[in-house]
């Protein structure tokens, strides 16, 4: 499996909408006097902090990379 800018998307970017919509259905429903439910959406939104920055270095380092390689040609 190759590193290109639609595997990134199509995985990552599945996986960063995903834990989106599970932030935003748990916010709807959830007590914000709750100590446990404010400790599981900081849970949350630390995962998808993850997954966004992880899609963003990844499309940075193919670019970084497809730019190395125009350049040495």
């Amino acid at each position: 499996m190759g590193f290109d800018f639609d595997t990134i998307s199509n995985n990552l970017g599945k996986n960063a909408d995903a834990l989106d919509d599970q932030i935003r259905d748990f916010s709807k429903q959830m007590n914000p006097n709750s100590q446990k439910d404010m400790l599981k959406l900081q849970s949350m939104m630390q995962k998808w902090t993850i997954s966004v920055n992880l899609e963003s270095t990844l499309v940075k380092s193919v670019s970084d990379a497809v730019k190395t390689i125009i350049q040495k040609f």
